[in-house]
């Protein structure tokens, strides 16, 4: 009989959603290759225009409202009680552990950390975060670098953690020195008229912590060495939605500030924009960035690195 293993996602998002976070799109995109060796089944929120429970590309969700997240939690957990997995994999979020083995003491209860966020004291206490590691058989984490955060901040889990390397899909990112990655940046410079200019691109949310301000303080000193250069930044402030925020304001203001066309703020799909640009700019070292790294470093790129933390600014 094929294992079963239970994915539980942390109810923020629904799945599938434009609008997710990156937790639940790594769920959505990796889950469905697991079959038929094993019988995956998901777990969400309820979301508008989605059933309480259908197939996502082939393998079955359940969806629970979400609004109340321990409710939420004491919802799923009964569910995955009733499928008894052999294997729970929380996603992101250590302080569903102890409830979730509790109603499962059977299963083995792996945490799939994503990022160091929700082991922070604004989200869980120390001795939550113990008691839920302690639970865990396994922890796994993106990057030897979030490996380290979490064994020096409980070093008793230490030899629970695993490092799971960030992949990315060839076919949606192509190198821009395959035939069609090379005639696909082609047309899209010569569309947006940056042929014979060097094009750095930022992807990601504007939010302070991301660092794109310290880009844009840099931009003019980095202009005077290289005239052609053009910033351009693919992003919101929120998943999935348009709204602006005093930040991200700011960052228009001062791009705005700087030589006329040096800097282009673009709605844009990202495997497609990413094939017209010179240099990609990581966000920060913050580990959830590493998707965006995996998927630059998929079209032949070295990412260029930027960080918010004192120090480490490059």
């Amino acid at each position: 009989m094929k294992p079963k293993i239970a994915f539980v996602t942390p109810g923020s998002f629904p799945l599938p959603s434009s609008s997710s976070s990156s937790v639940e799109r790594v769920v959505e995109e990796l889950v469905p290759l697991l079959p038929p060796d094993v019988e995956p089944r998901i777990y969400g929120r309820t979301g508008r225009g989605l059933p309480a429970a259908g197939l996502l590309r082939g393998v079955r969700c359940e969806r629970y409202p979400a609004a109340d997240k321990r409710q939420y939690v004491r919802s799923v957990a009964r569910s995955v009680r009733r499928f008894k997995p052999k294997v729970i994999q929380v996603e992101n979020r250590p302080s569903y552990a102890v409830r979730l083995k509790k109603s499962n003491p059977r299963a083995r209860l792996w945490i799939n950390l994503h990022s160091s966020t929700f082991i922070g004291k604004r989200y869980i206490s120390g001795t939550a975060l113990r008691r839920g590691f302690r639970s865990a058989s396994k922890i796994i984490v993106n990057s030897d670098y979030l490996r380290q955060i979490v064994a020096r901040k409980v070093p008793e889990a230490a030899s629970k953690l695993r490092v799971v390397h960030l992949g990315v899909d060839v076919n949606r990112f192509r190198s821009r020195f395959s035939p069609e990655g090379k005639a696909r940046r082609e047309r899209l410079r010569r569309r947006k008229g940056w042929e014979g200019r060097k094009v750095i691109l930022f992807v990601g949310r504007l939010i302070p912590i991301k660092g794109v301000h310290h880009l844009f303080a840099a931009l003019p000193e980095l202009i005077a060495k290289h005239p052609k250069l053009l910033l351009v930044v693919v992003g919101s402030p929120f998943y999935g939605s348009h709204r602006t925020t005093p930040y991200s304001r700011k960052l228009r203001r001062m791009g705005k500030s700087i030589r006329p066309m040096s800097s282009s703020f673009r709605t844009c799909r990202t495997p497609k924009c990413r094939t017209g640009f010179s240099l990609p700019i990581s966000p920060s070292f913050l580990p959830a960035n590493g998707k965006l790294s995996g998927s630059s470093m998929s079209k032949r790129w070295r990412p260029g690195c930027l960080s918010s933390r004192r120090g480490r600014a490059a």
